[in-house]
């Protein structure tokens, strides 16, 4: 899948990149506008703010991290550089506790 993006040099540029979903095994559980993660796999436990809470309810197969980081810039006021280097920050720590799953196929 290509994905095109605007680079924080200002320059449009095409990269690969694989849409994030959430494993369906992972249980949340949802408090207000926050969230409890449990992996079944290990027993571990996290903690998601809103922030992170918006991320997981995307990671859903069909979102780019950009989808989700214009997303943030119109929910909570940040600019687009800053959204997305979160939003890639908290994929990437979904990814590395092994929550996710990526579609190399979509599009």
């Amino acid at each position: 899948m290509q994905q095109t993006l605007l680079n924080t040099v200002g320059d449009w540029v095409s990269a690969p990149m694989p849409l994030p979903r959430r494993r369906t095994d992972v249980r949340e559980h949802r408090v207000d506008d926050e969230a409890v993660l449990l992996d079944p796999r290990t027993g571990e436990t996290y903690m998601l703010t809103r922030t992170a809470l918006d991320v997981w309810s995307h990671c859903d197969g069909a979102h780019f991290a950009p989808d989700v980081a214009y997303r943030h810039v119109r929910l909570y006021d940040v600019d687009l550089a800053s959204a997305l280097d979160q939003v890639e920050q908290v994929v990437a720590f979904f990814a590395e506790a092994n929550l996710l799953e990526f579609d190399e196929s979509a599009g």
